[in-house]
């Protein structure tokens, strides 16, 4: 689901978002990467474009790539930023001012493949998150530290007792005594 939503985000950015043509033929449609909104397409493409790549360098068992935080919260981060150029995007065209026509304006079909596009990244990054899932298991990836042997862990373990508040009132008035016999 989330390789899905994140190819579908990246995709509709190519598509016509938005289209304001009246019946004289007059007026724009603009792609996600074309109009005055054009940077914000670039977003959505750009955040799209790095989770599908690395969602798919998983699956194809390549590693993992080193991100400055979690993959998940990498992952809802780049919803979080695609669902917020959305609504930029779809407030700026849908406002009164802007266009020639104002009954005339639609959505075109890459704004609608993109807010379903986010709508699964968004709610699959955030169940894979709170799931922990994790596409490493697929991939053999030893740890050096399950090659330590539970025996070895048990014969080694040895319990400290833990101090109580008594114990170390005791010491405290202990050290206060003997600091005050040094002086």
């Amino acid at each position: 689901m989330l390789l899905l939503g994140s190819g579908l985000t990246a995709i509709s950015v190519l598509l016509p978002w938005y289209s304001d043509i009246d019946r004289f033929n007059v007026g724009d449609t603009f792609l996600g990467i074309t109009g005055p909104l054009y940077l914000t397409g670039f977003i959505v493409l750009a955040s799209g474009v790095v989770s599908f790549s690395i969602i798919l360098r998983q699956l194809m068992g390549r590693g993992e790539t080193r991100l400055p935080m979690r993959e998940g919260t990498f992952h809802v981060f780049n919803s979080l930023v695609s669902v917020a150029m959305l609504i930029i995007t779809n407030s700026v065209y849908f406002h009164p001012k802007f266009g020639i026509s104002i009954a005339d304006k639609s959505l075109g079909f890459g704004m609608v493949l993109a807010l379903v596009g986010v709508g699964l990244f968004l709610l699959s990054s955030v169940s894979s998150r709170n799931s922990r899932m994790e596409f490493i298991q697929s991939v053999n990836i030893q740890d050096p530290m399950m090659d330590f042997h539970m025996e070895e862990r048990e014969t080694n373990f040895h319990p400290t007792r833990e101090k109580t508040i008594e114990d170390m009132m005791s010491e405290s008035e202990e050290y206060i005594h003997n600091t005050n016999e040094i002086r």
